[in-house]
């Protein structure tokens, strides 16, 4: 299990690429069969073979997920569950707890701002500069979900593309990954917006060193 969850974070860690391998249907939900896909697909999802992981350990896990029993769940659901709960279910999405203690928070952010480029973060920094708390929850509206004051990892690949008008040619599905590495410092699979904020300074000093 550990050895596939390495893997996987040598790919990247990416669920951008790993839901845009599953959800063909661009619905933004799944199911327990897209569950099972993304254990058990090869790279980028986590190659996670039955014998590591039984499916009736899956079908227990998607149990959980699936609380309202209607069969499906939001790709944003699943992300902040499997963020949360997926080292408790065999499935550890996370780095390891020594590596973790290794580092503080603030060393963790550092590491993953210099891993964005100078142009990714000047044009992450310039965009965020425009925006306000007030504009985020008009976009949720706008977008028909939920607004909290927190924003989930899937969340982010929608605010990239549709609140800061930054498309994958400016801005590809890797560099959103890196963002939000930088924003979830604690893995907890959702941040406040006012973290969005608050690292647009640290954003632009990262532009600024890679010009210098």
């Amino acid at each position: 299990m550990n050895k596939a969850a390495a893997k996987w974070h040598q790919a990247g860690g990416n669920w951008y690429k790993v839901f845009r391998l599953i959800d063909s249907d661009n619905s933004g939900k799944m199911g327990f069969d897209e569950l099972k896909e993304i254990v058990r697909r090869p790279l980028p999802c986590l190659a996670i073979s039955a014998k590591k992981v039984p499916d009736q350990d899956l079908r227990a896990m998607w149990k959980a997920l699936d609380e309202d029993r209607s069969g499906q769940t939001t790709v944003r659901e699943f992300m902040v569950f499997m963020r949360r709960h997926g080292a408790k279910k065999g499935i550890n999405l996370h780095q390891s707890p020594t590596q973790g203690r290794l580092r503080s928070r603030a060393e963790s952010r550092s590491m993953a701002i210099r891993s964005l480029s100078g142009r990714e973060a000047a044009l992450l920094n310039v965009a965020l500069e425009t925006q306000t708390p007030e504009k985020f929850q008009k976009a949720y509206r706008e977008w028909s979900l939920p607004w909290t004051g927190t924003i989930s990892e899937w969340d982010l690949l929608s605010v990239v593309r549709g609140l800061l008008d930054l498309n994958e040619e400016k801005l590809d599905d890797d560099a959103v990954h890196a963002f939000w590495r930088c924003l979830d410092r604690d893995g907890a699979g959702e941040v406040a917006v006012e973290t969005l904020f608050s690292i647009a300074a640290e954003l632009g000093e990262q532009a600024t060193s890679d010009e210098e």
